[in-house]
C-alpha cells in the first residue's frame, strides 16, 4: 500500500530497535489499561440511550455489552441494538416504503448512516438480521441498499464513506432515488469539495470517512491515483493544520481545524484530542505514527483518561477516544511486524 504524508519536514525518531520496542510495548500496555478502564463502564438500557450504546460499539465492536433491564440479561450491544433496543416504545428501525431505516432522533442517530458505519467498523455481516417496528425481520443488506438509494449530494458523507468502503467493491455503481449515478469515488469527490471546518464535530468525522475510504482503496489496489491521490493531498493539508495547532502539552486543539485553542475541561480535551487522533491514525502511514508529536498526543490523551472518573467525559468523546487509541495501538503493532 502506498500512502504518503509529508509533514513540515518531520522525520520519524529512530532509537535503537530494542529501545523502540520497549517504548512501544510500554505505551501499548498503557493504552490497554485505559481501554480496560472505559470498558468497565456498565451500560444499561434504562439509563443509556441507543445513541450511547451505539458509541460503545464503535469503541469495542462485538465486545461491547449492555444490560437489558426488560429481560434482566446482558447482551452484545450490537445484537441489542439490532434486535431489542427501543426508544419511546418503538424499535430503532422504521419501515418506509418497504425498506428499513434508522429513526432520526438525537437519542438514536444524529447523522445519516451513523449506525451503518458502526456495523461496518464492527465487521457485521450484511446478512445479519434486524427487527423493525413492524415486527418484521430485515437484513443489514437492506440498510446498505437504503444508504445507496437515499444518497444526496448535500448530505454528510463521513459515515456513509466508511460503510460503503466496507460493504461495496470500490468500482460499484448505483443510481440514487434522485436519478443520479454514484460510485464511492463520486461520494469521495463530494466530500473533498467540503470545508471540514463547517462539518460536524470540527470535521473530524468527515475526515475519518475520507481517510477510511482512501486507506481501503490503497489496501485493495496497492497505490493511489486520480481522485484517490487528490484525496490524500486533501488529507495531508489538514494533517499539517492539526500539527500546527497542537498544544505544547501534546493535546490537539479544542478549536480543531479552526484555531489553536486550549480545552476548558477534561471532557473537552478528550473530545477534541480523541476525535482528531481517530482520523489521523487512518490518514497517516504507520511509520509516521511513531513521530514524536503523534506519540505526545497519545500519551496526553491516556493521561487525561487515567486522571479522571469516566463521568467527567462526554459519551461521544470517551468512546471515540477509545476507538482512536485502539486504532493507534494496532497500527503501530502492524508497522512493527513489517519486515525491514
Amino acid at each position: 500500500m502506498v500512502l504518503t504524508c509529508g509533514l513540515l519536514g518531520a522525520q520519524a525518531v529512530r532509537p535503537s530497535p530494542s529501545e523502540r520496542q520497549d517504548k512501544e510495548a510500554a505505551l501499548a500496555q498503557r493504552i490497554d489499561l485505559v481501554v480496560h478502564k472505559v470498558q468497565q463502564r456498565q451500560l444499561r438500557s434504562d439509563e443509556h440511550t441507543p445513541w450511547v450504546i451505539m458509541h460503545s460499539a464503535i469503541a469495542f465492536k462485538s465486545d461491547a455489552v449492555v444490560f437489558d433491564t426488560a429481560s434482566g440479561e446482558g447482551f452484545e450491544a450490537i445484537e441489542y441494538l439490532l434486535m431489542r433496543a427501543k426508544h419511546e416504545g418503538r424499535s430503532l428501525f422504521q419501515v418506509v416504503d418497504g425498506t428499513p431505516t434508522v429513526r432520526r432522533d438525537p437519542a438514536v442517530e444524529h447523522h445519516v448512516n451513523q449506525y451503518l458505519m458502526m456495523l461496518a467498523l464492527a465487521g457485521v455481516s450484511p446478512q445479519r438480521a434486524l427487527l423493525a417496528d413492524t415486527g418484521e425481520q430485515y437484513r443489514v443488506a437492506q440498510l446498505i441498499d437504503a444508504a445507496k438509494l437515499g444518497f444526496e449530494d448535500e448530505q454528510e458523507v463521513g459515515w456513509t464513506l466508511v460503510a460503503l468502503s466496507v460493504y461495496l467493491p470500490s468500482g460499484d455503481e448505483w443510481v440514487g432515488a434522485n436519478g443520479r449515478t454514484y460510485t464511492i469515488a463520486t461520494v469521495l469527490r463530494r466530500g473533498m469539495e467540503r470545508d471540514p471546518r463547517k462539518e460536524a464535530e470540527g470535521g473530524t468525522h468527515h475526515l475519518f470517512g475520507i481517510s477510511y475510504a482512501v486507506r481501503t482503496y490503497a489496501r485493495n489496489h496497492g497505490s493511489l491515483d486520480g481522485v484517490w491521490e487528490e484525496a490524500m493531498e486533501y488529507l495531508n493539508a489538514h494533517v499539517a493544520t492539526v500539527r500546527r495547532f497542537q498544544l505544547d502539552d501534546g493535546a490537539f486543539s479544542a478549536g480543531m481545524l479552526n484555531e489553536r485553542s486550549e480545552p476548558k475541561s477534561p471532557s473537552e480535551l478528550v473530545f477534541s484530542t480523541g476525535h482528531t487522533l481517530e482520523w489521523l491514525v487512518l490518514a497517516m502511514p504507520g511509520d509516521q505514527l511513531r513521530l514524536r508529536w503523534v506519540e505526545h498526543a497519545v500519551v496526553r490523551l491516556c493521561a487525561e483518561i487515567e486522571r479522571h472518573p469516566l463521568d467527567a467525559f462526554s459519551d461521544g468523546g470517551i468512546y471515540h477516544a477509545v476507538n482512536a487509541l485502539r486504532l493507534y495501538r494496532d497500527a503501530v503493532r502492524r508497522e512493527e511486524d513489517r519486515p525491514d
